[in-house]
C-alpha cells in the first residue's frame, strides 16, 4: 500500500561517526518506516542441560559417578569432569551433594522470567530492506522549518550551537512492503547485537573521528543506543509503522591516498555503511539532487586536495632553496646555477609529496629538470673555461681522421672522435671505460654545442668541456675526477633518464628513479662545484673547485 511520508516527519539522531577521519563530507536525512516491536528477550542460563541433570540428581540423592553415568549413558570420565566443575564453582561440595547456592541457582534457571524489551526496527521506503539495527528508544533531534518548509537541525552544543541543512533525500512514492515478517526482525535485531559487540571488540584499536567532529555531543561507546537485546521472537506493538529520517552524512576520508571515493555513514554510529551506500546508488538515477550532492562531496574534496597542494608548493618555494643550501653548504644564492638547482629541489619535493598518486608526466619533468642542473653548471664551468677553440683539436690531420660526404665535402669521422673523446677523458683522469652516451657524439653535434657554446647539446658540451679540461689539470673536472672516478656514469645515467623522458615508446619512470636521479645530480654537482660528500650524504666543503 501506498503511506504518506510528511516532509516534517521526527528526524533522529544516533550520532553518526565515520570510520576514519573525514577530508570532506554532505549531510544527508535518510528515510525511513520505524516498527515498534516488543520481544521476550533471552536471556542466558548459567547452567546447561548436563548441569542441571547433575544437580536434579543430588538433589534425589544419586551422587556417585557411576550411577550417574548409568543413568545419563554418559561415560564416567565426563560426569568426573561436570562434578569437578560443579564443584569449583560451590554448587556441589567435596561429596557430590548440591549446595544451596547449587540448588538456588537451579531453581531460577528454572522459573526465570522472560524480561520483555521493546524498541525500533527499520525500513528502507522503497526497496522495503531492514536495517540491521535495532533501537530501545527514538533520540529524536531538535528541529525547525525554514521558509521552504525542509528541516533544520539544531546540532552542536550548549557553547557551540549549529544550525544544520542536511539534504532531505527523496522517500520516492512510499511504495514500502508489507510489514516485516517476524522473523526478519528477529535476524534484525541479532545483527544488531553481533554489530555492537563487534565494534566493542575493537574499539581500542579504532582511530574514532569524535575529536575532528564537534556537531555533535558525541557519545561514549558505552553509551551507545544500540540494543545488546537477543530475542527469539517479535511482536508488533503498533499495525503502522513511523515516519523516521535518520540523520546521517556522506563523507571522503582525509588519509585516503588521495583516492576520489566516498562513503556512507551508519547512522547509528558504527562506522561505514556498505549496505547504506549500496542503497544510495541504486537510488541516483531517480533523485538527482542526491547525485548532485554526490558530486558536490568529490568536488569538494578535489578542491580541498588541490589547495592542501597549492599549500604544499607554496611551502616548497620557500623551503627549496634552503634544501640545497644545506646540500651543497657554502653555494649563494646569486650562484648562475642556483635558481636551477631550485627548481629541481622543488620538483623532487613535489613528486615525493604526491608519492605513489604522482602523475607520471611529473616524474619526467622532474628527470628533465636534472639535466637543465646540468646544463646550467657545465655552462658556469665554461665561462671560466671557454670551449671555444676545442674544434681545432678534432678538426685537423690527414685524411685518415675524415670521411667522404655524399655532397663532395669532407667531415670529420665519427669512430675517430669517439677514440679522441675517450682519449680526453682519460687524459683528465677518468681511468674507467667512456659511457657511450659521452662517447658517442656526432660531430655535427659537437660543432653546434661549440659554435654556438650551447650546452642543451648537452652530452657534446660535456665532450668539448673534456677536451679542454685535458690541458688543465685544475679544471673543475679534472678536479672532480680525482675524487670521484665514476662521475662518467653518474653524468651518463642523469642524461639517459632525462633524454627519453619525453619518448611515448619509453620505458615508464617511477619515483625510485627518481629519487636515484636526485642523488646523482646532487653529487655530480657538488663535485663540479668543489665540495665532497660526507658520509652522511651532506655535501661538505673540499680544497678546489669554481663555486
Amino acid at each position: 500500500m501506498v503511506r504518506t511520508f510528511p516532509r516534517n516527519a521526527a528526524v533522529v539522531d544516533y550520532g553518526p561517526r565515520s570510520h576514519v577521519k573525514w577530508a570532506t563530507r554532505e549531510r544527508i536525512l535518510w528515510p525511513t518506516w520505524a516498527y515498534r516491536v516488543v520481544a521476550p528477550q533471552v536471556r542466558p542460563r548459567r547452567l546447561n542441560i548436563f548441569e542441571q541433570t547433575v544437580l536434579r540428581l543430588g538433589q534425589a540423592g544419586v551422587f556417585r559417578s557411576g550411577d550417574i553415568a548409568e543413568l545419563m549413558s554418559l561415560h564416567p570420565d565426563l560426569i568426573d569432569l561436570i562434578h569437578a566443575d560443579l564443584r569449583m564453582r560451590s554448587y556441589l561440595d567435596e561429596n557430590g551433594v548440591p549446595t544451596e547456592q547449587g540448588l538456588s541457582v537451579l531453581h531460577e534457571d528454572e522459573i526465570r522470567e522472560e524480561d520483555l524489551v521493546t524498541g525500533f526496527v527499520f525500513q528502507d521506503t522503497v526497496g522495503g530492506e531492514l536495517m540491521p539495527r535495532f533501537v530501545e528508544q527514538l533520540s529524536r533531534a531538535e528541529v525547525e522549518y525554514g521558509a521552504n518548509g525542509f528541516p533544520i537541525v539544531m546540532g552542536g552544543t550548549d557553547g557551540k550551537p549549529r544550525r544544520l541543512s542536511p539534504y532531505v533525500v527523496s522517500p520516492g512514492k512510499a511504495r514500502a512492503a508489507a510489514a516485516p515478517r517476524p522473523e526478519l526482525v528477529v535476524e534484525a535485531i541479532a545483527r544488531s547485537a553481533a554489530s555492537v559487540k563487534k565494534w566493542r571488540s575493537g574499539r581500542n584499536r579504532r582511530d574514532s573521528n569524535n575529536e575532528q567532529d564537534d556537531t555533535y555531543e558525541q557519545n561514549d561507546l558505552d553509551d551507545f543506543l544500540l540494543s545488546r537485546a537477543t530475542v527469539d521472537r517479535v511482536s508488533f506493538i503498533d499495525e503502522e509503522p513511523l515516519p523516521v529520517y535518520l540523520l546521517t552524512f556522506l563523507y571522503v576520508p582525509e588519509s585516503s591516498e588521495r583516492e576520489m571515493d566516498w562513503y556512507a555513514c551508519d547512522p547509528f554510529g558504527m562506522g561505514h555503511d556498505p549496505r547504506l551506500r549500496n542503497q544510495i546508488n541504486s537510488r541516483l538515477t531517480s533523485d538527482t539532487g542526491l547525485k548532485n550532492k554526490i558530486i558536490q562531496l568529490l568536488s569538494k574534496s578535489t578542491r580541498l586536495n588541490l589547495q592542501d597542494h597549492f599549500n604544499f608548493l607554496n611551502g616548497i618555494a620557500e623551503l627549496a632553496p634552503l634544501q640545497v643550501q644545506q646540500r651543497i653548504p657554502g653555494i649563494e644564492s646569486r650562484h648562475p646555477a642556483f635558481g636551477q638547482l631550485v627548481q629541481f629541489e622543488a620538483a623532487f619535493q613535489e613528486i615525493s609529496h604526491l608519492g605513489s598518486s604522482c602523475p607520471m608526466w611529473k616524474i619526467e619533468s622532474f628527470l628533465r629538470e636534472a639535466t637543465k642542473v646540468l646544463e646550467a653548471v657545465f655552462a658556469h664551468i665554461e665561462h671560466g673555461y671557454a670551449i671555444e677553440g676545442v674544434w681545432s683539436k678534432v678538426d685537423v690531420g690527414s685524411g685518415a681522421r675524415r670521411s667522404s660526404h655524399p655532397g663532395g665535402k669532407r667531415a670529420v669521422d665519427r669512430k675517430w672522435l669517439r677514440v679522441r673523446i675517450e682519449a680526453a677523458f682519460k687524459s683528465v683522469g677518468f681511468p674507467e671505460s667512456v659511457p657511450k652516451r659521452l662517447g658517442s657524439v656526432s660531430p655535427q653535434s659537437l660543432s653546434a654545442a661549440v659554435r654556438y657554446r650551447d650546452p642543451s647539446k648537452l652530452a657534446a658540451f660535456i665532450a668539448a668541456t673534456a677536451l679542454v679540461a685535458e690541458d688543465n689539470l685544475k679544471h673543475p673536472l679534472a678536479v672532480a675526477a680525482v675524487s670521484a672516478p665514476e662521475l662518467l656514469t653518474r653524468i651518463s645515467n642523469i642524461i639517459d633518464a632525462g633524454a627519453p623522458a619525453g619518448h611515448a615508446n619509453a620505458d615508464p619512470s617511477s619515483l625510485g628513479q627518481a629519487k636515484a636521479v636526485m642523488d646523482d645530480t646532487y653529487f655530480v654537482i657538488a663535485k663540479l662545484l668543489g665540495y665532497s660528500v660526507d658520509p652522511f650524504g651532506e655535501p661538505a666543503p673540499c680544497a678546489e673547485g669554481v663555486a
